[in-house]
């Protein structure tokens, strides 16, 4: 779908709410760099500061959710397929930081962890 504005409205956008002491807000960012992938590389890759929830919508279907739970699950994945090397039977070694944003939205982190590592060494 078409605006006034000639922009397709009719994608799947994500934006992250940040926390800061004066109160919640997101980060100016172009519609191109809305994207799933991209809103997950700069989680990994620390652009946001204290990152507190993920938002979904599209505009032209009228959908939106908050999807914290999928990017935390992505996320815990991509740091155990990264530091496989870093990582024992028991989980995680101690000098792994797992990212607030993961501990906040998947709670049970470590079980999940657990699960990984079965897996990994099955």
């Amino acid at each position: 779908m078409k605006n006034k504005f000639n922009v397709n409205l009719d994608n799947e956008l994500y934006m992250v709410v940040c926390n800061h002491k004066s109160g919640p807000y997101t980060m100016e960012i172009p519609l191109a760099d809305m994207t799933k992938k991209n809103v997950m590389k700069e989680l990994i890759e620390g652009q946001y500061d204290n990152p507190i929830a993920v938002i979904y919508f599209n505009p032209a279907e009228g959908h939106s959710g908050e999807v914290s739970e999928d990017f935390a699950l992505d996320w815990i994945n991509h740091i155990a397929n990264n530091t496989v090397d870093y990582i024992d039977e028991s989980g995680f070694e101690p000098d792994i930081r797992i990212p607030d944003f993961i501990k906040t939205h998947l709670p049970d982190y470590e079980a999940y962890v657990a699960e990984i590592m079965e897996n990994y060494y099955a």
